[in-house]
C-alpha cells in the first residue's frame, strides 16, 4: 500500500514539475540568462539535497564518478529538450510526450530486467 501511495506522490511530483516549466517558460520569455541560471539553481539545489541525505558521507570512485556525470548530462538535455518543447507546443501534448517515457522506462524493465 505504502509503494502506491509514494508513486502517486511521485506522479503528482512530475506532474507539477511540467506545470511548472510552462509557467517558468511564459515569465521568462525575452530573458537572456533564464536557462543558465535554473540550471545552474537546480544543480546548487540538487548538490545540497545529496550531501544533506548522504549525511556528509560521499565517497566517489570512478565508476560513480562515470555514472553520475553521464546522468547529469542526461539530465540537463532532457531539461534543455523539455524546454524547448514546452515553449513550442501546448501543456497536455507535452505532458502526453513525457508520458511516453515513462512507457521507454516500463519496457526497458520486462526486457533487460526481468522485471514483472
Amino acid at each position: 500500500m505504502l509503494n502506491y501511495l509514494l508513486m502517486t506522490v511521485y506522479a503528482m511530483l512530475v506532474g507539477l514539475t511540467i506545470v511548472s516549466k510552462k509557467v517558468w517558460q511564459k515569465k521568462t520569455v525575452g530573458m537572456e540568462n533564464a536557462m543558465p541560471v535554473f540550471l545552474g539553481v537546480t544543480a546548487i539545489c540538487s548538490v545540497i539535497t545529496f550531501y544533506i541525505t548522504a549525511r556528509g558521507n560521499i565517497a566517489i570512485n570512478g565508476v560513480t564518478f562515470v555514472y553520475a556525470f553521464l546522468y547529469a548530462a542526461l539530465a540537463i538535455l532532457s531539461i534543455l529538450v523539455s524546454f524547448g518543447a514546452i515553449s513550442k507546443m501546448s501543456l497536455v501534448l507535452h505532458a502526453v510526450f513525457a508520458n511516453l517515457g515513462t512507457l521507454l522506462i516500463w519496457l526497458y524493465g520486462i526486457v533487460f530486467m526481468n522485471d514483472e
